[in-house]
């Protein structure tokens, strides 16, 4: 048994390496990291907030719908935008970013000298550019490049992706403004933003992105260690890929209206009370970015399945600002807890199946989440567990499955062994507590055993014919044979006209001698019925000795490898055999030892019969015959 287990466990570990590296190369374990990373952010951060300092104005739908009959459909004279830089001006404003790529030219040229006198007069206001794989048409790089261009060197550590083609706001805007940060995102295989590139590569030069031109627009002592980017209050981690995994807001970024803001400009101006008041946005960092669905601009995140890219942007500079951008763990750590868990989780499912074991076991995935939502938590980490929570389920349901099925077949075995020798109500019994019995192993047990014989049958078989010796035998047995089962007897064998049974084995009997005198009872009783119908069948009629004796036995399988038989042995066994031989010397058909009369005197009439001396045995023992009639 321990050896099979020992081939099970090697077996689970080995099916679930191979289905893990199988689902590892279907990106199966990255979705299921990713899904357990959203459902964290769903669930533990309801009411974190996102930084007040960052604030969103949004084109939305209302806008759209509204200025469409002032100023004609989107995309808007970029004057339009002329009286918003004021209004944020005036407000105290620290940063204004048009999440809005202007890299074509305008046809009214009254709104576009509009539009660059206003961002004359600011200092604080940056325009995005994107960077893509398009093939170039020219290969000159864009003239205000520097503006892009993050200064400081990058360690070794990164292998960022090469971009050749970069899109930048036209120059008679891009001359004015203070930066122009890259605005690219990807998202992961499965369509859903988690991650924002803090570093571009376009051709050789490195760019920062609109989070990153925050940070280096408010420090100068920026460090990298590794690929961790630090000052002294904030620290941006990132991967190899220049990439930092959002902590997301489910409550949201706070968010205006463009034409909210534009009508509070005008209130302003006629000398009413505005819409929004001025002090919202006094040192605040502000996104300019589209939410109307017909401008394409909706992602799919874990928090929203169509958030404006632009809150994207603000969510990566409120995580900046709060230093809640996610870490997540290093491969030594959920690896290793992979390989602990493959290796532990079948071992200590194999070793002792119950349920209190199977219960115990689901500690294991509990403390693992448990762990998980600790630090996603309180410390901003992300412990990367759908690998070692996979190899749980993996191995954990396999050998729950291997338990069962080797129970189903213990089972079965227990079943296939005594199904010739119990009832049925005995053999679910043993199907139940299959556990206890063990056959092939043995042992030593009290038992009470019954032998019965038919007397003078080897007469009675050359004075009939064959045909109605073998229908009386049938007759006779189906009768016996239903007779012991019904009384909790096992049928140990048939050996001719013979009956050996017992009693005490393979479950324990209560009052099994009492059970075992009884059942002869029945049989005398039953005995005399067939007589009388095979009488009425001109059949012969029979008679039969019955022999019960109490003692201890080896029971177990004995046998040969190619026929085995569940059985007893011992001097008990012999003493019964001739105690059934000493019928015929008596008018009695059933004979009691003393030590089953010692058992049950005292629930029926005994009567002493005789004190015989008995083959094997040196002093004479004592029999006794039943008088109850049952």
């Amino acid at each position: 048994m321990i050896s099979n287990k020992r081939m099970a466990w090697g077996a689970i570990v080995g099916m679930a390496l191979c289905l893990i590296m199988l689902a590892h190369q279907f990106t199966f374990i990255d979705r299921f990291n990713w899904a357990l990373r959203d459902q964290m952010a769903i669930h533990l951060r309801q009411q974190t907030t996102p930084s007040p300092q960052v604030k969103l104005i949004l084109i939305d739908d209302a806008s759209v719908n509204h200025l469409s009959d002032v100023i004609g459909r989107y995309p808007w004279p970029r004057g339009i935008y002329s009286p918003v830089l004021d209004y944020l001006k005036a407000s105290g404003a620290k940063h204004i970013y048009f999440d809005v790529l202007f890299s074509e030219e305008e046809e009214q040229q009254s709104s576009h000298d509009e539009f660059v006198s206003a961002l004359q007069m600011h200092d604080n206001i940056h325009m995005v550019s994107i960077v893509t794989d398009d093939y170039a048409l020219t290969d000159a790089q864009p003239k205000f490049l520097k503006k892009s261009v993050f200064p400081i060197h990058l360690p070794q550590d990164f292998k960022l992706k090469s971009h050749d083609n970069m899109y930048t706001p036209i120059d008679d805007l891009a001359r004015h403004v203070a930066s122009i940060p890259v605005a690219t995102i990807h998202p992961d295989l499965d369509g859903r933003y988690r991650q924002i590139p803090m570093l571009h590569q376009y051709k050789s030069s490195i760019l920062m992105s609109l989070p990153l031109s925050v940070l280096h627009e408010e420090f100068s002592n920026l460090q990298f260690n590794h690929t961790t980017l630090a000052t002294n209050d904030f620290r941006i981690p990132m991967n190899t890929h220049g990439e930092a995994t959002l902590n997301w807001y489910p409550m949201g970024i706070q968010k205006y209206s463009f034409s909210g803001v534009l009508s509070s400009w005008q209130s302003i101006q006629n000398g009413k009370v505005p819409l929004i008041d001025p002090t919202t946005f006094d040192n605040s960092i502000i996104i300019i970015g589209a939410s109307a669905v017909g401008l394409h601009d909706l992602k799919s995140t874990p928090i929203h399945s169509h958030l404006p890219g632009a809150e994207i942007q603000a969510t990566a500079i409120s995580n900046i600002l709060n230093n809640e951008l996610l870490r997540l763990s290093h491969p030594i750590i959920h690896v290793g807890v992979f390989i602990l868990v493959l290796f532990f989780t079948p071992f200590i499912t194999l070793k002792d199946p119950n349920i209190y074991r199977y219960i115990l076991t689901l500690l294991i995935p509990i403390a693992m989440v448990i762990a998980m939502c600790v630090g996603f938590k309180e410390a901003h980490y992300v412990l990367q567990f759908g690998l070692p929570l996979s190899a749980f389920w993996i191995t954990y349901i396999s050998a729950i499955g291997y338990n069962s099925f080797t129970e189903y077949l213990e089972k079965q075995k227990v079943k296939q062994t005594f199904s010739m020798y119990v009832s049925p109500k005995i053999l679910k019994e043993l199907s139940q507590n299959y556990k206890t019995i063990q056959p092939e192993l043995g042992k030593e047990k009290q038992v009470t055993i019954l032998f019965t014989d038919i007397r003078s049958f080897t007469s009675l078989t050359e004075t009939h014919p064959v045909e109605m010796i073998i229908r009386l035998l049938n007759d006779y047995f189906d009768a016996m044979i239903e007779i012991i089962q019904d009384n909790d007897g096992t049928v140990d064998k048939i050996i001719g006209d013979a009956i050996m049974a017992f009693w005490n084995a393979p479950i324990e009997t209560d009052q099994h001698a009492l059970k075992a005198v009884q059942t002869a009872l029945k049989m005398q009783d039953r005995l005399q019925h067939l007589n009388r119908h095979w009488a009425h069948q001109s059949m012969p009629t029979i008679e039969t000795g019955i022999g019960i004796n109490t003692g201890t036995c080896i029971i177990g399988n004995i046998g040969s490898k190619r026929r085995v038989n569940y059985t007893l042995i011992g001097d008990s066994v012999n003493a019964t055999a001739r105690l059934e031989s000493l019928c015929k010397n008596y008018s009695d058909n059933i004979l009691i030892s003393e030590h089953t009369y010692e058992k049950i005197n005292h629930q029926l009439s005994c009567e002493f019969i005789d004190k015989v001396a008995v083959k094997g045995k040196q002093e004479p023992i004592k029999i006794y015959a039943p008088r109850t009639n049952l």
